[in-house]
């Protein structure tokens, strides 16, 4: 194995209006570079050398997206609950800050071939799976649901006060929304049924394609409904490929899957796939020992309520990617509570738009972060419940905290930001500039 030779002059690569990464005039696209960290720093070589890579994987995934992007819509473009399906590939830019935070976290602070870089880009073709909403529940409706769970009369009082949001004890939330996870586990599975169900299909026939399985042994097994089984052998089921399943969601929000529906996936997936599934997963419990368990729901629960179910696949071409699963709501403000993720990261691809953003971030001391990560899940949770068709009453910012913080705000930002690029990129043609 060897090392790329850097040649050329080092240079600015702009790769989007107002942003750009350092690299080489001529740079070496050979099978193997190195790029190594000295006392948490790069010189300026190796971060050209880095440059170089990252010009070199975003190219690689553009001629990858078609294929894996056509996989994607076969595979759940002809779901009636699906809205939407969103497809692109990652940047030189964010390749670069992805490249960078894995050289931070490698043991050896070193990446020795091109294959390394290319392994460290798991969402480099990045898939949306937006589901649609379910229709408002009337409150009759809501009623029915509340006698179907069988509670005492204390409970199905706080339950009621939970669902419509009126004021509750400090010392009764957990249990308030324990109860509230039950109530709205049937509205989760039926908004994600059809997604769920078609994961499966793809699991089970990646399964036996590998000859890992048969159909005839999936059948004597009784794990799978009937009309899995049938839809299985009567169908031509596309296979997918994943490597692993992450079920993410708020201290006090629901996930886009059910535990129930997670261990349809477990199952699919097999007791020996290797497959880490990070959600709430109090369904497995036949599969991990209590501790993993509990250490994979830990891991799933992001206290800015960011929600969504996403996983990471192979596709038959070979190229890397994520395919999230979000609802049409949730979707939209995950898109500019990212941002505030994407400062916490370091990530450099945020535009000067954002820079009184990021200063009021940056102010926030521990307590107001804490507070400010609860009203953003209480955001979350909002468009949520619109999306299950139940109550909902939009949150404030807490008074204490920047306006600029706000959920309006940020959305603001990102749809001024958006249309800045668009206007921008009209006329903007990537190009070196001597450094």
């Amino acid at each position: 194995m060897g090392t790329v030779q850097l040649l050329g002059k080092i240079a600015k690569y702009f790769v989007k209006p107002g942003k750009s990464i350092l690299a080489h005039t001529q740079p070496q696209q050979a099978e193997f570079f190195s790029c190594t960290m000295k006392n948490g720093a790069l010189t300026r070589e190796t971060q050209a050398a880095l440059g170089d890579a990252s010009l070199f994987v975003e190219n690689l995934l553009k001629t990858q997206q078609p294929v894996a992007k056509q996989e994607v819509l076969s595979l759940f473009d002809n779901l009636g609950s699906v809205k939407q399906i969103q497809n692109r590939y990652k940047g030189a830019l964010s390749i670069e800050t992805k490249l960078l935070r894995g050289l931070k976290k490698a043991e050896n602070q070193t990446f020795t071939s091109m294959n390394d870089a290319i392994a460290c880009i798991e969402d480099g073709i990045g898939s949306r799976v937006i589901t649609q909403s379910l229709d408002k529940l009337s409150k009759s409706q809501i009623d029915k649901m509340i006698a179907a769970q069988n509670l005492s009369k204390e409970e199905a009082l706080i339950l009621r006060k939970y669902i419509y949001q009126e004021p509750i004890a400090p010392q009764e939330v957990d249990k308030a929304f324990t109860l509230f996870e039950e109530f709205a586990r049937p509205l989760v599975e039926t908004r994600s049924k059809e997604v769920v169900d078609q994961l499966t299909l793809g699991i089970l026939k990646n399964r036996i394609t590998k000859g890992e399985t048969t159909l005839q042994e999936l059948e004597n097994s009784g794990l799978f409904r009937d009309d899995i089984i049938k839809r299985l052998s009567s169908e031509d089921v596309l296979p997918i490929n994943i490597t692993e399943i992450n079920n993410y969601r708020g201290p006090h929000g629901l996930a886009e899957f059910s535990n129930n529906q997670i261990r349809q996936l477990s199952m699919a997936l097999g007791e020996d796939s290797g497959v880490v599934i990070i959600s709430d997963a109090r369904g497995l419990s036949g599969r991990w020992s209590a501790d993993k368990i509990e250490k994979l729901s830990s891991k799933s629960i992001k206290n800015s309520g960011y929600r969504t179910a996403q996983m990471n696949v192979i596709h038959q071409n070979g190229a890397l990617g994520e395919i999230q699963f979000r609802g049409e709501h949730t979707n939209i403000i995950g898109e500019y509570e990212h941002i505030a993720y994407d400062l916490r990261k370091d990530k450099n691809t945020l535009g000067e738009i954002f820079e009184p953003f990021s200063q009021a971030v940056k102010k926030l001391s521990e307590d107001e972060y804490k507070i400010y990560n609860q009203y953003l899940e209480n955001c979350y949770n909002y468009y949520n419940r619109i999306e299950l068709g139940l109550p909902a009453v939009k949150p404030k910012l807490p008074q204490q905290l920047p306006k600029i913080l706000s959920e309006e705000s940020m959305k603001a930002l990102y749809e001024a930001n958006h249309t800045l690029q668009k206007e921008l990129e009209k006329d903007f043609v990537r190009y070196f500039e001597a450094a």
